[in-house]
């Protein structure tokens, strides 16, 4: 600031003080510097590139890579313009994007030393552990660089075993009740091999009828086996306290087809008490009853997912599942959606959702003393509406925050239902954080298969998960 005042006129002292705001966390009146200095220099290819670098993390990533874009191509400013539009869709938090275009500047300049930070960061993000070790690996090669020793500790503690403990408890006005207390254990078996294993207790109770509980084993995996293609499967076993013991599990494949375009088939088994675990379909989650799980109802469900992205931030998507039931009932539904990204620091955005359910038979009726209640819900051509906005964000390197609220219009019934969720995430240490969810819904109005009106209906959901990295 001392030379700025003697020197008031020189791009390259309000460049390097930008560097420093930038660095400080001041990134608004680092912009301001910035836009001083190439109001002095213009054109400078350093100076666009930092200036693209703090309007992504400002969440102005649209303008930040247009500034990218600006940069003379020339050769003498060729990398410069490459690294600004990697570091732009990188620090605007579109990190698959942002890995293709650090890949560009390797495939032509394979020891530049940003490009394969940023090549270990967004793979580590993404998941790609072995792009990740690949890159560190080329890295090494080089002389010292303390930053590529801070990538390497991300990796190990990207890669490292987690232990989770999980609780949850749900209700809804069925007067039904789920509790859930579990363990989980999660590992890199190598190769990018995921695996988790992990043990759970179950309590159901509904108010007129017995009280039943479970415990679960399970082993679950996630193999890619290319860039494009990537395998996952769960094996899981019920044991409940009315002798019933069920063996459960699901194999999907999901294809990746020119980073734009994802497509997964997938193959379920299930106990039907467990239709859709927290609240992820939905309308179908909020809609439990005890009777499934004592009539020893299962279903195997048949998926097709697809993910188109026309655009970065425009995502259009569809799920469709047949189920053929153990009671000889079937059901389809279908999902459609399509979402935009308002911004992507903090993360904010909108989405319309289709959602359709029909059941071919009516469920069977499960009876206890003197109380019944249909085991499943099972309606007819049951359609809603649903908007739904969506927001989260990074208060500070330890305290992450968001939500999501939606309104659903059902055609069938004329009636409206509204969806809650918020969470918060704090990182207590390096390597032990803990998360609380929230979920509430309400609906004013419902129909029964036969079309009469059921009246209101509501369910809570919630979640608190405390994990450790070793």
């Amino acid at each position: 600031r001392k030379l700025i005042k003697s020197s008031p006129d020189s791009a390259f002292l309000h460049y390097e003080l930008a560097g420093i705001l930038d660095a400080d966390g001041k990134l608004d009146e680092a912009l301001k510097t910035l836009e001083k200095s190439l109001s002095i220099y213009p054109d400078a290819p350093l100076v666009k590139k930092r200036l693209a670098e703090v309007l992504a993390q400002l969440g102005r990533g649209n303008e930040a890579l247009n500034v990218a874009s600006s940069i003379d191509t020339a050769e003498y400013s060729r990398l410069t313009g490459l690294l600004a539009r990697a570091r732009a869709l990188h620090f605007s938090g579109r990190l698959a994007e942002a890995q293709e275009a650090y890949q560009t500047v390797l495939n032509e300049y394979p020891y530049n030393t940003d490009a394969l930070w940023g090549m270990i960061e967004t793979s580590i993000y993404t998941g790609k552990l072995k792009s990740a070790r690949a890159a560190i690996a080329k890295w090494e090669e080089t002389d010292p660089d303390p930053r590529r020793e801070k990538q390497k500790e991300l990796l190990a503690l990207s890669s490292s075993t987690i232990l989770e403990m999980q609780a949850e408890y749900y209700s809804n006005s069925s007067d039904f009740t789920r509790e859930i207390y579990g363990i989980d254990y999660s590992f890199n078996a190598g190769a990018d091999l995921q695996l988790r294993t992990g043990y759970s207790h179950s309590d159901f109770a509904q108010i007129g009828f017995e009280d039943a509980t479970r415990e679960t084993l399970f082993v679950q995996g996630k193999q890619p086996v290319s860039e494009q293609v990537q395998f996952s499967g769960r094996l899981e076993v019920n044991e409940y306290d009315n002798n019933n013991t069920n063996i459960n599990g699901n194999i999907a494949i999901q294809f990746h087809h020119l980073n734009t375009f994802i497509s997964e088939i997938k193959y379920r088994h299930f106990d039907t008490i467990d239709t859709v675990l927290s609240f992820n379909n939905i309308l179908n989650s909020y809609v439990v009853t005890i009777g499934s799980l004592w009539l020893d109802i299962q279903s195997d469900d048949y998926s097709l997912y697809l993910l188109y992205n026309p655009h970065p931030r425009v995502s259009l998507a569809g799920e469709f599942i047949h189920g053929e039931y153990s009671d000889g009932n079937t059901k389809n539904s279908l999902w459609l959606e399509a979402g935009y990204q308002i911004r992507y620091k903090p993360d904010i955005r909108v989405a319309y959702n289709y959602f359709y359910l029909d059941f071919k038979n009516a469920a069977g009726i499960f009876t206890q003393g003197s109380q019944s209640e249909s085991a499943y819900w099972d309606p007819i051509n049951f359609d809603t509406h649903t908007l739904r906005l969506e927001y989260s964000d990074d208060y500070n390197k330890r305290l992450s925050y968001g939500g999501k609220t939606a309104l659903s219009y059902s055609p069938k019934s004329q009636g409206t239902s509204m969806t809650l969720s918020i969470f918060g995430s704090y990182k207590i240490r390096n390597r032990v954080s803990l998360r609380v969810d929230a979920r509430w819904f309400d609906s004013n109005k419902g129909i029964d298969r036969a079309g009469s009106e059921t009246g209101t209906w509501w369910a809570n959901n919630y979640n608190i998960s405390l994990q450790y990295r070793f």
